[in-house]
């Protein structure tokens, strides 16, 4: 057993150093929001083009990403240890505490200058990202920035357009999501989910199942999932109806938002509607990912892409609750 260890404690389990200890509330991350800077995109449809900032160099993209995010049942402290540093025992966390640690910020590839980062701030700024599909990680870690047990977890995704070989025809035509924001209720314990679906909420509950439950979920489900977006250079129309002659392009790009998730909890697997706005209600734990991507009133995907895509790793209601 470590020092400082909960007697009869698993090593990395609740009652390790940072770690919760048996009774707490499972730390979770609630909230995100996210904001990206494109140079080279209006802001509004058929708006002015954005210049990039002062400062940017030859052959940087110019863009940036930046993140806060929200956390419960966790306390922030400062870290002991940085990447690929040998964990040290702490002292166990006092009965019913908070789990304690730091917030971790990576990219897929650790491809940021300086790598993954660790601090106790909740907000950051990734610069520079280049075009393409980017994946963004931020994970409540002990102070020896172990993973929590369970992990608790954020990731998302985003596509950048390349603007560096577009023509300015082609600029006014692409679409973005500048900025999204994602908020996750009922974390773990708590109320239990109201009896009626909030407004967006998937409809077509399976019989049988609670009111405002996607289909397939379970009476175990503990968290409902709001996903809010901002566009740049889109107009929001009403979708097509299904088997619709496609329309001619237009300027601004007009269309509709697909919101769908990994386990199909919409109808057909998605929804298209003419909002940015879209709540999954009755998510079950575990690992669940969330989708939103402009398409044209015919259900198309826009070409360069546009989406906005967040995994979540959401504990089980009570799971570890007093």
């Amino acid at each position: 057993m470590s020092p400082g260890a909960s007697p009869g404690a698993v090593p990395g389990g609740p009652g390790a150093p940072g770690q919760p200890p048996a009774g707490a509330g499972k730390p979770a991350i609630t909230a995100l929001t996210v904001n990206a800077d494109i140079p080279g995109i209006p802001s509004t449809p058929g708006g002015p083009i954005p210049a990039p900032s002062p400062g940017t160099a030859a052959g940087e993209s110019g863009v940036s990403i930046h993140v806060n995010v929200q956390a419960s049942n966790f306390e922030l402290v400062a870290p002991t240890a940085q990447p690929g540093a040998t964990p040290a025992p702490g002292p166990s966390p006092a009965p019913g505490a908070k789990a304690a640690g730091a917030i971790h910020f990576s990219t897929e590839g650790d491809a940021t200058p300086g790598g993954p980062e660790i601090q106790t701030e909740t907000e950051y700024t990734w610069m520079n990202v280049p075009p393409g599909t980017n994946t963004f990680r931020i994970e409540l870690v002990d102070p020896q920035n172990n993973p929590l047990e369970p992990p608790a977890f954020i990731e998302f995704t985003v596509n950048v357009p390349d603007i560096s070989e577009m023509t300015l025809s082609d600029i006014m035509e692409t679409s973005a999501i500048r900025s999204a924001m994602v908020e996750i209720t009922d974390v773990g314990g708590g109320a239990p989910m109201p009896a009626s679906p909030a407004p967006g909420a998937s409809p077509g509950a399976a019989p049988g199942a609670a009111p405002g439950m996607s289909p397939g979920a379970s009476p175990g489900a503990v968290s409902s999932v709001m996903m809010s977006l901002q566009t740049s250079n889109f107009q929001l129309i009403a979708p097509a109806m299904p088997g619709s002659s496609p329309s001619s392009p237009t300027l601004p790009p007009k269309g509709a938002v697909r919101f769908s998730s990994e386990d199909g909890a919409s109808p057909e697997g998605w929804e298209v509607v003419s909002k940015t706005e879209y709540t999954w209600a009755n998510v079950p734990p575990g690992m669940n990912t969330f989708r939103a991507e402009l398409v044209t009133p015919q259900n198309e995907t826009l070409s360069p892409a546009a989406f906005f895509e967040v995994t979540v790793n959401l504990p089980e209601r009570g799971a570890g609750a007093p």
